[in-house]
Formats: C-alpha cells, sequence, structure tokens
C-alpha cells in the first residue's frame, strides 16, 4: 500500500514535524470519494433567480439559475484543485 502525510496535527494544531511513540495514534482517511451529479436541465434553468433569494451573500444581481450552477461547479473545482482534490469529469 503507498500512501503519503499531508498533515500532521496535534489536535486542531497543524504541526511542521513530529515523531513516532507507543503512545502515538495514527488516522488514515481517504481523500477520495465518489459524486455523481445528476443536472436536469429544464425550462426553468433559463429563468431569471431572485436576486433576494440568495443566501451566500453576492450583490443582488440577477442571474439565470444555469449560470448560478456553473458559477457553484467553478468556484467548487477551484477549491478541489487548492486542495489537490484528483476528480475525473465525464457526461453521458
Amino acid at each position: 500500500m503507498r500512501g503519503y502525510v499531508m498533515d500532521i496535527r496535534n489536535g486542531n494544531d497543524l504541526l511542521k514535524s513530529g515523531f513516532l511513540t507507543s503512545e502515538t495514534k495514527i488516522t488514515f482517511r481517504s481523500r477520495s470519494a465518489r459524486i455523481f451529479w445528476l443536472v436536469q436541465i429544464s425550462s426553468e434553468m433559463w429563468d431569471y433567480a431572485s436576486p433576494y433569494a440568495g443566501l451566500d451573500g453576492r450583490d443582488g444581481s440577477c442571474e439565470i439559475y444555469f449560470d448560478k450552477f456553473i458559477s457553484f461547479a467553478k468556484r467548487l473545482f477551484e477549491e478541489w484543485k487548492a486542495l489537490d482534490v484528483r476528480y475525473l469529469m465525464f457526461s453521458v
């Protein structure tokens, strides 16, 4: 089995180094998960969303629901890239 260390932590503190003893507790976390997105493209996707409906702190501009989804997906993929998450995109 191959693996690599991304973080060394003591509680919530991120450490730069450490050493192993008989008291050391090692936690393995998988960085892989499977997510399937089913996006239904319908006529409502081309309607404008109310500028007052969003709770995301964005400005009061109107945008269509399709653009809101694309904006969400772009931000998500940027966050995944910053975390060095691997993903495979495909369409059916």
